[in-house]
């Protein structure tokens, strides 16, 4: 029979994936300001109006989320370092971090891995190995945060729709803004960030079904993470405040 674990034993666990998910934000952190700089350097170098592409490159999905990540990661690596480690469940507010930043950082990788990454000559203003960090090792040290539960609380399956609220409105924002824009590489009088969302491809009726469908594989993968935390935890009923 496995011993069950000691404190001590919970603790080493608790801090040595507290320095996974410390290193993850430092190297997404680097990754996003090199990104940044990049693109800045290669607009003025165009003589592309900065303000507007600044604008654009931090309307990516990839880069709002891989920014929230960041902090988040942040955030829950300090917790689990210090109070985390005496063997107590991470607050709410943080595991609903997790859950709708981690969901939305695991679809970003899977939406480009499966969907953009051989879409196309990369933006010549792209870091390869900057984008490695936000489009690979930060999905897969999300998936896993989803999965392991290092800490965290059993989940309501309520909780599912609030990892719709950041990718939905971002969604919104898009399609309100891309018409207002005009894209500095093209000259078309609209810009989005992602050709799926590009309405003057396929039509509107293209988008949707691309917004759902991807809103849709999100809410599962948020749905998996809750059933994983209260399986680990045998809940059968709904968590209490």
């Amino acid at each position: 029979m496995t011993p069950p674990p000691t404190s001590s034993n919970i603790g080493s666990r608790r801090l040595a994936w507290a320095i996974v998910r410390l290193a993850t934000a430092a190297a997404l952190l680097l990754a996003i300001v090199a990104q940044i700089i990049a693109t800045v350097e290669y607009s003025r170098g165009q003589g592309h109006h900065l303000v507007t592409a600044l604008a654009n490159h931090l309307s990516y999905f990839t880069v709002l989320s891989t920014v929230a990540g960041a902090v988040v990661l942040a955030i829950g690596g300090i917790w689990l370092a210090t109070r985390g480690r005496s063997g107590v469940d991470e607050p709410r507010w943080l595991s609903l971090l997790f859950l709708c930043i981690g969901s939305a950082v695991v679809i970003t990788g899977l939406v480009y891995n499966l969907l953009l990454r051989n879409d196309g000559v990369p933006d010549p203003d792209t870091l390869v190995w900057a984008s490695e960090i936000k489009h690979v090792v930060a999905p897969i040290v999300f998936a896993a945060d989803l999965v392991l539960h290092v800490a965290r609380r059993p989940l309501r399956w309520a909780d599912a729709t609030l990892a719709l609220i950041f990718p939905v409105g971002w969604a919104i924002y898009t399609l309100a803004r891309g018409e207002f824009i005009t894209d500095p590489v093209t000259g078309n009088p609209w810009w989005y960030p992602y050709g799926f969302l590009n309405p003057h491809g396929a039509g509107y009726g293209s988008v949707a079904m691309y917004v759902v469908g991807i809103a849709a594989l999100l809410a599962v993968i948020a749905a998996l993470s809750i059933w994983a935390s209260r399986r680990a935890r045998g809940v059968a009923t709904a968590v209490a405040s």
